[in-house]
């Protein structure tokens, strides 16, 4: 037997290597467009019919090298599409006359074959495998029941299944005899176990309705038991593991808020220092970056969803902050948010923070002059259009005329056009007929 296997691996591995040479020899040598193809069936029929549908690498392969080799020459429309046909025409040969192989294997080897076939895979199988019939009691087990349950076939063929699995409450009868007569299956029923020699076990059930062919055929059921006690731990140590990680990133956010928070407050110490008033606005800018970074960390560490923020609540708490920050008398100047229910990626939420912090900034340094009263609007929601609209607003002075925001020597303008555009990869406009409105769209990358 041996020596035969030896011989077809040996006959094969000459008949491919005559078929690589022929491609070579037509598509490199005489540098034509024909390969000589119909010498591939020889090859391809002996695999499948040495090894049935093993032998259908064979096919496989010498289709890939009919189409590969056209990377090696130009060929026209017409030659490629006819390689092509060819090679699928080798991989149906090939199907086709193994699947007739073993149509005629079965027919001479019948029912004796059948019957060892099946009992090989049920003996193999790693979950334990049970046929009952249709009073439930035990026809066949695997060995994988038998060691499971610590018994052996004489003690339980013959033996209700629900006796030895326990059924107090008759569910698993219940469903087994639905089966009966049915195409439906029972899928992933967990069976709490417990006895004297295996202790508590959870198994987990599937079953389906069959035919028992032993002497008469009768209804049964086919029933795999699925061991899953070391699947629940698995899954009970991996929700404590990820409870671990989400305590550990909450830290990661409150630390990284502290740091910011330190640097804003060396940051206020050291302007007590500085005479220059440009230099102390400079450093208070400086100090509401910071402060707007140092918010977002907050929100995540308070956060149930480390992924995404609330932002309603983090530009109500950001621009007070600024409010406060500038001394602004809440009297004079009207703040309206309109923020709906938008949760944001730390990605996003980043640049639309230090956005607003630059817009608010900016209004309440310029809009307003000599005690002006007015009104300040923000509104942050999703469109129709799968984008999210962030709009500006506030009813000052408006700027000039000339401007163009996205060339000017404004830091802030500056800074507000590439986190818009680079960052958010969005959109932004101006418009000054009436005070100051900015609406800048994006779409958030999930």
């Amino acid at each position: 037997m041996k020596k035969q296997k030896k011989s077809r691996i040996l006959v094969m591995a000459i008949l491919l290597a005559a078929a690589c040479f022929l491609t070579y020899y037509f598509h490199l040598i005489l540098k034509t467009d024909v390969v000589f193809s119909h010498f591939f069936y020889v090859p391809i029929i002996l695999a499948a019919v040495w090894w049935r549908r093993k032998g259908v690498v064979v096919a496989i392969f010498l289709a890939a090298l009919l189409i590969f080799s056209h990377f090696f020459i130009r060929l026209g429309v017409e030659e490629t599409i006819n390689d092509l046909i060819s090679a699928l025409m080798f991989i149906a040969v090939a199907l086709v006359t193994a699947i007739l192989c073993e149509n005629i294997v079965k027919s001479h080897e019948g029912l004796k074959k059948e019957k060892i076939f099946s009992s090989n895979i049920i003996a193999t199988v790693p979950d334990s495998l049970v046929v009952v019939d249709k009073d439930l009691r035990i026809k066949k087990a695997n060995l994988t029941f038998y060691n499971v349950f610590q018994t052996e076939p004489e003690k339980v063929i013959g033996c209700c299944i629900t006796d030895i699995l326990g059924d107090e409450e008759g569910k698993l009868s219940t469903e087994l005899n639905k089966l009966l007569g049915t195409k439906t299956p029972v899928e992933n029923l967990e069976l709490q176990y417990q006895s004297e020699k295996l202790g508590e076990r959870i198994f987990n059930l599937s079953a389906r309705g069959i035919i028992v062919t032993e002497g008469e055929e009768e209804e049964g059921v086919l029933i795999v038991i699925g061991d899953i006690n070391e699947r629940k731990r698995t899954e009970e140590q991996i929700k404590t593991s990820l409870k671990e990680k989400e305590v550990l990133l909450q830290e990661i956010h409150h630390r990284v808020k502290n740091n910011l928070q330190l640097i804003s407050s060396l940051l206020k110490l050291q302007s007590r220092y500085i005479k220059e008033k440009q230099d102390v606005e400079m450093f208070k800018e400086s100090q509401n970056l910071i402060k707007s970074l140092a918010l977002i960390h907050e929100r995540l560490y308070q956060s149930k969803d480390l992924a995404n923020i609330d932002f309603k609540g983090y530009i109500e708490n950001l621009v007070n902050s600024l409010f406060r920050s500038y001394g602004i008398d809440r009297d004079k100047i009207a703040l309206t948010i309109d923020v709906k229910d938008v949760l944001l990626g730390v990605d996003a939420a980043i640049p639309c923070g230090l956005i607003i912090n630059e817009l608010v900034s900016n209004s309440l340094k310029y809009a307003f002059p000599e005690g002006k009263t007015g009104e300040i609007n923000i509104s942050f929601h999703p469109t129709d259009e799968n984008e999210i609209e962030l709009v500006f607003s506030d009813n000052g002075v408006g700027m000039p005329e000339d401007l163009d925001f996205r060339n000017t020597e404004s830091l802030g303008l500056h800074l507000v056009t590439i986190l818009a555009e680079d960052q958010l990869q969005g959109k932004i406009e101006l418009n000054g007929t009436e005070g100051t409105k900015f609406q800048i769209k994006f779409r958030e990358e999930k």
